[in-house]
């Protein structure tokens, strides 16, 4: 084969590269959403940067856990998620004044949750009082906005696995690389050269798809899919004095704004549902709130009812956060035991 022949085959197989590319390119350009497994990713990308882009979502998301494999650990979950242009998510009492705010991670912001179904949400409805989903924002940002003024409670919620010294140490007044950037300043070709091909090239994906599917097999040749997928961690015991004495410390500087705070570890699936946990790990917040309590901090064990009631799946199998069965229960907790409700 000589070399024009070569680079006759050459040009043609980079021309339907180009031709794919291109392609995805403009169905990228139409319908973003098409592209992304979760409502925050499309937002974080597309709804928080493009003016005039709606910052709503109603699509299946999957989970966190199953991105190396293709047909197995799917778990479509469809949701209805919308924020304001600020991020914050939807809320069923609107007020000028929030009395309740709720801090945490991508767990309380509701990652595969529906508006309806996040733990905020839920809690607003049981105690009939405006709830603030602060999830993803550290709270120390936003203490001083004039919609807080009133704030009676802030109920701090963490992830167990993020219950660390290193974590925590943070303080109050350092962003916790959660909340997202909110622009609405840009065209959607401006945001397209922010986004990586990876997301929406054809032939890109198809490499990916490839990969995905080989782990597939992967999978079936060890035995098949697992009920669970779990993101593992360890709690160590030497850090537990450290950990309780910098809640207290938080504690004392929004008790010094005339804030309630009430602490709120949240469990981990793994704590749940994996056989192989060490007893220590599994029994961690049942401990940690025991210490907390006898230093006078509001805190609530989850853990326990948790356990209670696991039989009846209170996390996605194929992804770290709760579904809507754990933020049931999480809002019946806390209406109970903070609220009296």
């Amino acid at each position: 084969m000589n070399s024009r022949r070569y680079l006759k085959i050459f040009l043609g197989i980079t021309l339907g590269f180009g031709v794919l590319h291109a392609g995805s390119l403009l169905v990228f350009l139409a319908s973003p959403e098409l592209f992304y497994h979760r409502a925050l990713e499309y937002f974080i990308d597309i709804g928080y940067r493009v003016k005039d882009m709606p910052i709503s979502w109603h699509r299946p998301e999957f989970g966190d856990l199953a991105r190396d494999n293709f047909f197995l650990y799917r778990d479509p979950h469809v949701t209805s998620v919308s924020t304001d242009t600020r991020g914050f998510r939807a809320r069923p009492i609107e007020a000028t004044s929030y009395p309740i705010m709720v801090a945490g991670d991508s767990t309380i912001f509701g990652l595969r949750l529906s508006d309806d179904e996040t733990l905020p949400w839920r809690l607003a409805l049981a105690i009939e009082r405006p709830v603030f989903n602060a999830g993803r924002f550290p709270f120390s940002l936003l203490l001083d906005r004039p919609e807080f003024s009133r704030l009676e409670t802030l109920i701090d919620s963490v992830t167990e696995r993020n219950i660390r010294p290193r974590v925590l140490r943070k303080g109050l007044d350092e962003a916790e690389d959660m909340a997202p950037e909110i622009t609405r300043d840009l065209t959607m070709m401006q945001a397209v050269a922010l986004v990586p091909p990876r997301r929406y090239s054809l032939p890109l994906l198809a490499i990916d798809a490839t990969k995905r599917i080989a782990n597939d097999i992967r999978v079936e040749i060890a035995g098949g899919p697992k009920r669970y997928l779990f993101r593992r961690h360890v709690m160590n015991p030497t850090e537990l004095d450290e950990t309780v004495a910098l809640i207290v410390e938080r504690k004392k500087a929004i008790e010094a704004r005339g804030i309630r705070y009430v602490f709120m570890p949240v469990p981990a699936k793994q704590t749940l549902y994996a056989p192989d946990v060490d007893d220590y790990t599994r029994n961690f917040i049942p401990t940690l709130v025991a210490r907390l309590r006898a230093e006078g901090v509001e805190a609530v064990d989850l853990a326990t009812p948790f356990q209670a009631e696991k039989e009846r799946g209170l996390f996605f199998p194929y992804d770290t956060h709760w579904n809507a069965n754990g933020t049931e229960i999480a809002a019946r907790v806390v209406a109970r035991e903070i609220f009296g409700r």
